[in-house]
């Protein structure tokens, strides 16, 4: 598509890689709103050990989320960083659950203009390329600082 990042050589290398992590919120939240539950990993994510996916489906945990070593290094005093490159989201939920929620949290921190139509939408008959402005302002947010801000100033319920 016009505009995607990988091409656009004039855009500087950070952006463009916050787009492509942004891009992939907004297909997640797609998904889950579709019903599916998401098992993401970021390509050059180490997998220490075997668990297997229905340990996840069967939790009552809605979503799941791998530590990080240490960035972003401002988060590191809550003793834990949270990865935004591995991570498990329920997807059956509904349009309104819990994984919805958060991730659309995430883009509205993120001020993506495609949320209020996402939110409003009928996500059976839309392409998600449809959708406006797919990785335009997302693409200025980092989502890892978002997730563990979220985290840090205690707007989540997390055990």
């Amino acid at each position: 598509s016009p505009g995607w990042p990988i091409s656009n050589s004039s855009i500087p290398l950070q952006k463009r890689r916050r787009r492509i992590f942004a891009s992939r919120w907004i297909y997640v939240l797609h998904q889950l709103k579709l019903g599916h539950s998401i098992l993401m990993s970021d390509a050059d994510n180490i997998f220490v050990r075997y668990v297997d996916t229905a340990t996840f489906e069967k939790s009552d945990t809605d979503v799941i989320h791998a530590y990080c070593w240490n960035f972003p290094v401002r988060f590191l005093s809550m003793g834990f960083i949270v990865c935004g490159g591995t991570m498990w989201l329920r997807g059956d939920g509904g349009v309104n659950g819990p994984a919805v929620k958060y991730v659309e949290s995430i883009l509205e921190q993120c001020k993506w203009d495609g949320l209020s139509k996402l939110r409003e939408g009928d996500y059976t008959n839309h392409s998600i390329h449809q959708l406006p402005n797919l990785i335009t302002t997302a693409a200025l947010c980092d989502d890892q600082q978002v997730m563990n801000s979220k985290f840090f100033s205690n707007t989540l319920n997390y055990i």
